[in-house]
C-alpha cells in the first residue's frame, strides 16, 4: 500500500494509544509521514519526533481512560481515527499464573482496551462516526503457550466485532489486527531462542513481521478508502496461521 493512495486529508489528527511501543512507534511515523497529526497516550514518555501532543498515562479502568478522555478534550477532542496498540505479552504458563498475574495480563490486554473502545464508540456515534483499530494477536484467534493472553487478545476480536454490529450503522468502523511474531523489543524479551527458531521455520516468509509491516495495515484500516471494512480481522502473520 503506497502512502500517497491514502485518502485522508492533510494534517488530519490520530490518538494512538502505546505509541511508544514497537508497533506504535512504527505506526506513528508512518502517519507523521502522510501528513497526519499523532497524538499519543501510553504508560511510558515518548521522545518520538512524530507524536505532537502525549499524555503519560496509565490506562486501567474506567476513571483513568475517563482522566484520557478530559485531556484529550482539552487538546482538541477525540480524534475520528483511534488506534490502539497496547498490551503486554509475558508468556506464563497456566500451572504459574496467580490472580494478581491473572488481572494484570486481562486489564493490560484487554480491560484498558474496552474502556477506551467504549469512550471512542461512543463520542464518535456523537460526532458523525469515525475508525477504530485494534492490535490484537494471533493467539486470540488459534490459542497459545499463555491461556490467559490468549483468551484476552480473543476478547478483543469479539469486542470489534460487537462495535462494529452495534455502531456501524452511525458511521463508526472497528476492525482487528491481528499479528504473529513481530521483531520488536516486548517480543525479544518474551521468546526464548528456540521458541525464536521454532516460529522462524514454522512461518513460511522464515523470518517475523516487522513492526513496520504491521503499522501498514493499520494505516490501510485507518486512512484508506474502505468504510465497507468493518468488524474484520487482518492476519500479519508471513503466511503463519493461513486462515
Amino acid at each position: 500500500m503506497r502512502l500517497d493512495a491514502l485518502k485522508t486529508p492533510s494534517l488530519d489528527r490520530v490518538l494512538v494509544v502505546g505509541h511508544s511501543g514497537g508497533i506504535g512507534s512504527a505506526l506513528s511515523a508512518q502517519l507523521c509521514a502522510a501528513n497526519m497529526q499523532v497524538i499519543g497516550i501510553d504508560r511510558r514518555s515518548s521522545n518520538l519526533n512524530e507524536v505532537q501532543l502525549q499524555l503519560k498515562a496509565r490506562l486501567r479502568g474506567s476513571k483513568s481512560i475517563a482522566k484520557s478522555m478530559k485531556w484529550l478534550d482539552r487538546n482538541g477532542g477525540l480524534p475520528s481515527r483511534v488506534a490502539i496498540t497496547i498490551g503486554t505479552y509475558q508468556r506464563i504458563e497456566l500451572q504459574d499464573y496467580s490472580e494478581r498475574k491473572f488481572r494484570d495480563i486481562v486489564d493490560d490486554n484487554f480491560t484498558s482496551i474496552f474502556w477506551i473502545v467504549r469512550e471512542a464508540a461512543l463520542r464518535m456515534t456523537r460526532s458523525g462516526g469515525g475508525r477504530i483499530v485494534i492490535v490484537s494477536s494471533q493467539a486470540g484467534v488459534t490459542g497459545g503457550g499463555d491461556p490467559v493472553y490468549a483468551s484476552a487478545k480473543a476478547a478483543t476480536i469479539a469486542l470489534s466485532k460487537s462495535i462494529a454490529r452495534e455502531f456501524g450503522p452511525v458511521g463508526v468502523r472497528c476492525n482487528i489486527v491481528a499479528p504473529g511474531p513481530v521483531d520488536t523489543p516486548m517480543a525479544r524479551a518474551a521468546m526464548s531462542k528456540d521458541r525464536t527458531s521454532f516460529y522462524k521455520a514454522a512461518i513460511p516468509i522464515r523470518r517475523f513481521s516487522t513492526a513496520a509491516e504491521v503499522a501498514r495495515v493499520i494505516m490501510f484500516l485507518l486512512a484508506g478508502d474502505v468504510d465497507a471494512v468493518n468488524g474484520a480481522t487482518f492476519d500479519v502473520d508471513g503466511g503463519l496461521v493461513r486462515r
